[in-house]
């Protein structure tokens, strides 16, 4: 049986004690987490494409104004990367952290 109460979902057997507990908001913040992560993801993954279109490019220029010019766009694409990628991990470690603090609370 399921009782809801206050934002919480409380699991109680026929017995009528207490087998589980979670918070509703941890369950949205965890869906909006893994949306993010896969938005980031996507961002990663392109922004890779992007970096071995612009070196393969530059390996068939000859000018070398050409080649600075493109060495500057894969230096921003890098700086995106590693944008993302200390995002896509800040938002992980957030989340196991909440979900390590919610089993402690469970095990209370």
């Amino acid at each position: 049986m399921i009782k809801m109460q206050m934002g919480l979902i409380r699991r109680i057997n026929t017995k009528g004690e207490r087998k589980r507990y979670t918070n509703l908001t941890n369950l949205w913040s965890i869906g909006i987490l893994s949306k993010h992560i896969g938005q980031f993801e996507k961002i990663i993954v392109d922004s890779l494409d992007q970096l071995l279109l612009a070196v393969a490019r530059i390996r068939s220029l000859v000018s070398l104004r050409s080649a600075a010019i493109e060495l500057l766009k894969i230096r921003l694409l890098l700086h995106q990367h590693l944008l993302a990628t200390f995002i896509c991990v800040l938002l992980t470690l957030l989340w196991s952290g909440e979900t390590r603090h919610n089993k402690a609370q469970e095990g209370k």
